[in-house]
């Protein structure tokens, strides 16, 4: 039962998230079959197995307390309206992305004492990606690959994926380890060439979101207990995280531990050594960008990402000011009112996740490394991917990680 609830949580977290779901027919069908049948498996079996976990909130999680978690589910259905009533309405498709979302709330509420075994399968998961994805890389790189030809992301799930729907030689997936990017060239980055990586993800910014909590995970929790295996773990992640080279991901880790760090100093009374640490690593940065600046503005990697011409920034910039009219995007919808209600569902969503954030930070004076992951997702989807991640199982599940987390801190402050 522990190894087909993890099998089954990883499967569900990553439809949409990554490719390799995607390649089967009627994904989103079999991901609602497998929590079905899960659910009453579990049910039938009592869980039957007693879990040691080191997650105090898990006792916390039934249905009486799943207002707000229902509430974001009811803010996804209003999103999912708005795109049935769209020029290509896609009821089916929409019908069972909501039905999904509901089944796995019930599936975690229903094995949350798997929960920790949950959490370790997933920091499993992305270390393995990371790890096969680094080896392609190399092997690729290496010159030696003699199963290297190019492959289409969007023939190979059917369209699910279209990044490379009209693209040829977009990637290279030698020996099924790990997709490169080959269709846009080599990007540099001071004066170093280089092809990016996307894992089993369509592109590289979809696969930081997707490893960016295990990093946090590895950092801040015991997640794993061993010191020697998280650290061994973490340095692979980290160097998958690099050599994807997401500039979204990596300004939103910037701006987090930003956030971070501020809030530690500030409830810390800004103690000394941190306060030295945060100055010098501050001057550090600082004179080191202005030592390589010309390198850094010449850099393709952030030239074709700061453009205000460019896709990314256009696309981040629409998003933000939804709320301008513009005729462009209300092409795509019957009217005006279902292109407004999908927007304010989107936001909807936001705001609930920040609140789930807020409360953590001004409230419990504690950013715990839910809310801490929560708030990385909010701040990564600003780059214009908000659309699109607010509709994943894989976001809602931190939501529902940092909710219920915030719950138990605030039922111990109140007993003690």
């Amino acid at each position: 039962m522990l190894i087909f609830n993890s099998i089954v949580f990883l499967f569900t977290i990553s439809i949409s998230a990554l490719v390799l779901p995607s390649i089967l027919p009627k994904v989103s069908l079999i991901g609602v079959l497998l929590l079905a049948f899960a659910i009453i498996l579990n049910q039938s079996s009592g869980l039957g197995l007693s879990i040691k976990s080191n997650l105090g909130f898990v006792k916390k999680i039934n249905y009486s307390n799943s207002l707000i978690p229902v509430m974001g589910i009811v803010l996804l259905c209003a999103l999912l309206l708005s795109r049935y009533l769209s020029v290509t309405p896609n009821l089916i498709s929409n019908a069972t992305t909501l039905l999904l979302h509901l089944l796995f709330l019930a599936f975690i509420i229903n094995t949350k004492d798997f929960l920790q075994t949950y959490l370790k399968a997933y920091v499993l998961f992305v270390f393995v990606m990371s790890a096969c994805a680094i080896i392609a890389l190399l092997i690729f790189s290496s010159g030696s690959c003699s199963d290297c030809g190019h492959v289409n992301i969007s023939q190979m799930t059917n369209g699910s994926f279209n990044r490379d729907q009209y693209e040829i030689n977009s990637y290279v997936f030698p020996y099924n380890l790990g997709f490169i990017l080959t269709g846009s060239g080599k990007l540099n980055l001071l004066g170093v060439e280089f092809y990016r990586i996307s894992g089993w993800a369509h592109e590289p910014t979809s696969a930081t979101l997707f490893v960016v909590p295990a990093i946090l995970l590895l950092i801040h929790s015991k997640v794993i207990n061993n010191l020697f295996i998280r650290f061994f773990m973490l340095i692979t992640v980290l160097l998958f995280w690099i050599a994807a080279m997401s500039v979204g991901s990596v300004l939103a880790m910037m701006i987090l531990y930003s956030i971070y760090i501020v809030f530690n100093l500030y409830f810390k009374v800004f103690p000394l050594r941190l306060t030295l640490t945060v100055v010098l690593t501050v001057i550090s940065t600082l004179l080191l960008i202005a030592l390589y600046f010309e390198a850094l503005q010449n850099s393709s990697v952030l030239t074709t990402k700061f453009n205000l011409e460019g896709h990314s920034m256009q696309t981040a910039i629409s998003e933000l000011l939804w709320f301008i009219p513009d005729d462009a995007r209300y092409s795509l919808y019957h009217s005006d009112a279902s292109f407004y209600i999908g927007q304010m569902a989107i936001w909807g969503i936001i705001f609930l996740f920040m609140w789930v954030v807020l409360y953590s930070l001004l409230f419990q004076k504690e950013l715990n490394v839910y809310a801490l992951i929560l708030l990385y997702l909010i701040i990564h989807t600003m780059k214009g991917s908000q659309a699109s991640v607010y509709t994943h199982i894989f976001a809602f599940f931190w939501f529902y990680m940092a909710f219920y987390s915030m719950l138990n801190t605030h039922k111990n402050s109140k007993s003690g």
